[in-house]
């Protein structure tokens, strides 16, 4: 069960990093995490529960660095939602200097040959006390690795709960619509703590050679993050719009705004509204989308606000994508060409480009999804009138 969910999760992750990587590069450090805490997952069922040799070979120690990347990704979410921007900066590379450490410290085990490793990987399952007789890093002891991990799992998780607790304190009136949010990301937190504290336990298990307590703590911590991994996989199915954080450029939005018919009665949709009428008037003002290479980072960029942004308002509140809603403003304006009998000298084709579709196939289909007709029959339409 746990091997399939950790599967499960990791295709999940990439699925969701693939699909929101253009709209919020902050799924990154979210997908990241879940992957890493499924790869540990996967890890551990073939050392500790299916005890397979050959595989436990191939996961034990390779992916060991990679935890210490668990925390500064949690970390980066957090604060990527708190400031409504993904970028790193420079004092960042600070939180990866553990992983490099630990990276380096493991090369000579890494390029050693399968064979001892599959000859350890066999007394580990055979014997899991095995584990303190093979030091495998040079530069970090087999005791400091097994505590800095969970440690710094759990330092990081801390302080991002301290900084998202300020800032929901800071900021309960402007983002008052967002509890679903903080919710989330609270028990995310939570249940990320107590899976630390939960390994952090094992580890000082593993010190002092508890090996049988720690065994089952392991198997309970292991427990608890699968249902971690499983209802942060559910809850964003569910509840899309968390992945989009807090909008700190819409603090300003009027909360008793009335919804238009392309809204639903939500907070959270409610704090979206003003900028949904920013992006209609922008584009029927300025015409953006007579320009072929119009884009929605076009639209974000002109409107002065992330991407995410306006991704948020078409899926959520025009309830329809970018590319249907320009192609609708292309056609309305190509019907008014049509209809003013001075552009009777202009082809359809060259319509079409004056409308901002690049060929005329492309004006031609999307004339007809949208009128259920050729612009020639339109124009006969419009004649016989």
């Amino acid at each position: 069960m746990l091997l399939y969910l950790a599967i499960l999760i990791i295709l999940l992750s990439i699925i969701l990093i693939t699909f929101n990587w253009n709209e919020n590069k902050n799924s990154l450090y979210l997908g990241g995490f879940l992957i890493l805490i499924a790869i540990y997952a996967i890890s551990h069922y073939f050392t500790s529960i299916a005890k397979i040799p050959f595989l436990a070979a191939i996961f034990y120690g390779h992916f060991a660095p990679l935890n210490l990347l668990a925390g500064p990704l949690i970390y980066f979410y957090i604060r990527g939602n708190i400031k409504d921007n993904y970028a790193l900066t420079r004092s960042d590379a600070w939180h990866l200097l553990p992983f490099l450490i630990h990276f380096v410290g493991l090369i000579p085990f890494i390029l050693s040959p399968f064979s001892e490793k599959l000859a350890l990987a066999s007394a580990i399952v055979s014997d899991i006390r095995e584990i303190s007789n093979h030091e495998i890093n040079f530069i970090l002891p087999l005791r400091v690795n097994f505590v800095m991990r969970p440690l710094s799992l759990l330092l990081y998780t801390s302080y991002s709960s301290l900084i998202l607790y300020r800032f929901k304190q800071k900021n309960q009136v402007q983002l008052a619509g967002f509890g679903l949010t903080f919710r989330w990301l609270f028990s995310f937190l939570s249940l990320t703590f107590i899976t630390g504290v939960a390994y952090f336990l094992i580890s000082i298990g593993f010190i002092s050679e508890s090996y049988g307590p720690s065994i089952i703590l392991l198997n309970g911590a292991t427990a608890i993050m699968s249902i971690t991994l499983l209802g942060t996989g559910v809850f964003l199915l569910i509840f899309p719009q968390i992945l989009y954080g807090f909008p700190i450029n819409l603090k300003s939005i009027n909360a008793s705004a009335k919804p238009t018919k392309f809204t639903e009665e939500s907070a959270f949709d409610i704090q979206f509204y003003e900028l949904g009428e920013q992006i209609k008037t922008y584009i029927e003002t300025e015409k953006p989308f007579l320009n072929p290479d119009f884009s929605l980072l076009d639209l974000a960029q002109n409107l002065d606000v992330p991407q995410h942004h306006v991704s948020y308002c078409f899926r959520f509140i025009f309830k329809q994508g970018f590319p249907k809603m320009r192609s609708e403003y292309r056609i309305e304006f190509a019907k008014k060409l049509i209809e003013n009998p001075e552009n009777d000298h202009l082809s359809y084709e060259g319509i079409g480009l004056e409308s901002g579709f690049s060929t005329r196939s492309r004006f031609y289909a999307a004339f007809q999804e949208i009128e259920g007709c050729s612009p020639g029959e339109y124009r006969e339409k419009i004649q016989s009138l």
